[in-house]
């Protein structure tokens, strides 16, 4: 039989529908399954997501999370431990495309970017790690990371010596002036400067969270 009548064969084609609809059902069985694990696992988030993103916005975003080729042999959560990955503050910041800051600012297997949410915001991105939902924001000269209940701002700005000798142990929000710190009491616990970059670093502790499918967990 040649390769044309067997294209044309009335059961070959079947046969391609019946494959087509168990690889769907697969990829649909296993997406759930996906989601059920973050739904148990997941358990806290940083404070500063809700005053980042709303929540509709949020669990929008979320459903578009999909799981790596090779879960569920690797658990996303347990091997995400390691942040947003290192570098510079100048690295992390400057100099970076779109597309090559999209890769790193979120993976869409643990994380997604999000559309600007106001002005003083120029992107967004949420990630899960370990058992916490973080959150990445930047604007235009700087970058805020939270990680373990605490949060890292990278500002690129000239700031005296004296402020920053007096910076430790103040509110953050008392330092750096941004909507997603007003009426906190995030206490800045180091400073630290990277060529023409201040990094603070306060904590902000995290807030019990939950994954926007409570439907797909079974009750005990």
């Amino acid at each position: 039989m040649s390769a044309a009548s067997l294209i044309e064969d009335p059961e070959y084609l079947r046969l391609l529908d019946d494959v087509a609809g168990h690889l769907a059902a697969q990829e649909a069985s296993r997406l759930e399954l996906y989601r059920r694990y973050l739904q148990w696992s997941v358990r806290s988030a940083s404070p500063l997501v809700a005053r980042i993103v709303d929540r509709p916005t949020l669990d929008a975003a979320l459903d578009t999370l999909e799981p790596k080729t090779f879960w569920p042999e690797i658990f996303p959560v347990a091997g995400a431990g390691r942040g947003w990955g290192g570098g510079s503050v100048a690295q992390r910041v400057a100099g970076v495309s779109k597309g090559r800051l999209r890769k790193r600012f979120a993976d869409r297997s643990s994380g997604v970017l999000l559309r600007a949410p106001s002005q003083d915001v120029a992107g967004v991105g949420v990630r899960i790690v370990e058992n916490c939902l973080e959150v990445r924001f930047f604007g235009d000269r700087f970058l805020v990371t939270t990680y373990r209940g605490n949060v890292t701002v990278d500002v690129e700005a000239a700031v005296p010596e004296t402020l920053l000798d007096g910076a430790r142990g103040r509110r953050l929000s008392d330092v750096v002036d941004h909507s997603a710190f007003t009426g906190t009491d995030y206490r800045i616990r180091s400073v630290g400067r990277d060529e023409n970059y201040v990094t603070l670093v306060a904590r902000t502790g995290v807030v019990p969270y939950r994954m926007p499918w409570p439907h797909l967990v079974r009750p005990a």
